[in-house]
């Protein structure tokens, strides 16, 4: 029941369920960016023989974690967006009888849907754009 649920209400709601999965596609897209920054920066200090980088690697931690921060305060206020728009559907779930436990459930089985595809789709593209860039240097 619960799959059908969701899977009906992504369906019947396309322009909220593509911002979520347009965001979690961004919000993952930047992460591998600043990461893969990082790395190379990182690899580049090793390469030249300077292992001195801490004061390097506190900033781009501290920007990375303010960077995962916002990217999470943005996918939650979507989500919460989206929750307060069905906050009438919710409610006649838990008037027939649906627990706050199946309510949950139903929250996050539709969080996994909209959001694991994009990032899935994110992390081969990058993964396939940085063989191709290491094929291409090395």
């Amino acid at each position: 029941m619960i799959k059908e649920y969701v899977i009906n209400h992504i369906r019947n709601n396309k322009t909220t369920s593509v911002s979520i999965a347009i965001t979690s596609f961004l919000a993952s897209l930047l992460l591998s960016l600043l990461t893969g920054i990082f790395y190379n920066l990182y690899a580049d200090n090793i390469a030249r023989g300077q292992t001195q980088t801490t004061v390097e690697i506190f900033a781009f931690l501290f920007i990375l974690f303010m960077a995962m921060f916002s990217l999470i305060l943005m996918i939650y206020n979507i989500f919460a967006m989206s929750m307060n728009s069905r906050l009438h559907q919710l409610g006649i779930l838990k008037s027939v009888g649906a627990t706050p436990k199946q309510i949950k459930q139903i929250l996050r089985y539709e969080v996994i849907i909209l959001s694991l595809v994009p990032i899935v789709i994110r992390n081969l593209v990058g993964y396939s754009s940085n063989i191709y860039s290491y094929a291409i240097y090395n």
